[in-house]
């Protein structure tokens, strides 16, 4: 049976739960009326823990009270409760499932409304299995779900997302350095399994230019001889890093200031015809928006690591 809430100065009777002195609880709070033992500071705690499934129970009992008592009339009272229409008549549809004999003190209000629809015997054996292997509420709706055929299909983000759960929990035991390595290789992660995230906001007003596959004539006249060596030389030196780069990154290097335009639309296209009239003499490779070396090393070309690709 339920644990009965009981008049504080009967706290001694039986297995009543109760706030005892020194404690008083109030509609707004707990007040400490003064000195107390460890133990009674944690059964206070206990009890209070378990007031919150009290009260859903309660409210049940007292909708069913008033229904049988006052039938129609009763719903008259509702209001005061403060809550939702849905949530008192739910909480009167499991106590009306569950009489005091069936209830569990040892799992919530939750557990019993996941196997509130089902038979009695097929429910009780339910919550013995959730008592006996502590699943949580979420737990139980999910072998309902499964007995009933509804359960969801998991999906490779739901494996995905157990794995980055189990990661986490693997994660909160480590020291901040081997933290911080682990989000720098989740970045390099997410954006191998998704390639768009790799894509940023560009105000190059000709974007498709630099997915063509060879230098157009515009590309050859705009392109600078000046600019050949120190982009190479850059691209070469990402490479050397295993990364990639973009127009953008080539033209906001401070060395570059000198040799392009103010306008950044301009500069952004002198780049880019530089780029497509180097790799026309094959001395560099285009990846969509991503330059490097043509001639690129087997870990630039197929990352085989976590460690190949964190700076991509």
């Amino acid at each position: 049976m339920s644990t009965e809430l009981v008049p504080h100065e009967d706290a001694d009777v039986g297995n009543a739960l109760t706030v005892a002195a020194p404690f008083t609880l109030t509609r707004v709070g707990l007040v400490v009326d003064g000195p107390m033992t460890f133990d009674q500071w944690e059964r206070a705690g206990q009890n209070l823990m378990a007031l919150g499934t009290a009260t859903q129970w309660s409210l049940g009992d007292w909708v069913l009270a008033g229904e049988d008592a006052f039938g129609e009339m009763a719903s008259q009272a509702y209001d005061l409760t403060k809550r939702s229409y849905q949530s008192v008549a739910n909480a009167a549809s499991v106590c009306r499932r569950f009489p005091l004999s069936r209830r569990r003190e040892t799992v919530s209000f939750s557990h019993h409304e996941a196997v509130a629809a089902l038979p009695p015997e097929t429910g009780d054996a339910l919550l013995d299995a959730a008592e006996r292997e502590g699943w949580s509420a979420h737990d139980l709706r999910e072998r309902v779900r499964e007995m009933k055929g509804t359960a969801k299909v998991p999906t490779a983000i739901d494996a995905f997302a157990a794995a980055l759960r189990g990661a986490s929990k693997a994660l909160d035991q480590c020291d901040e350095r081997t933290q911080l390595a682990a989000a720098d290789h989740m970045a390099a992660l997410l954006r191998l399994v998704a390639p768009s995230s790799r894509r940023s906001v560009d105000t190059d007003p000709k974007p498709l230019r630099e997915m063509s596959p060879t230098p157009s004539t515009d590309d050859v006249k705009d392109a600078s001889v000046d600019l050949e060596a120190p982009i190479l030389a850059y691209v070469q030196s990402a490479a050397t890093c295993k990364c990639k780069v973009r127009v953008r990154d080539i033209a906001r290097q401070p060395e570059m200031a000198a040799l392009l335009p103010k306008t950044t639309t301009r500069a952004y296209a002198i780049v880019r015809s530089t780029l497509n009239v180097l790799a026309r003499r094959g001395l560099v490779r285009r990846d969509g928006e991503w330059w490097t070396l043509a001639v690129a090393s087997s870990a630039m070309a197929a990352p085989t690591g976590i460690d190949d690709v964190i700076s991509i």
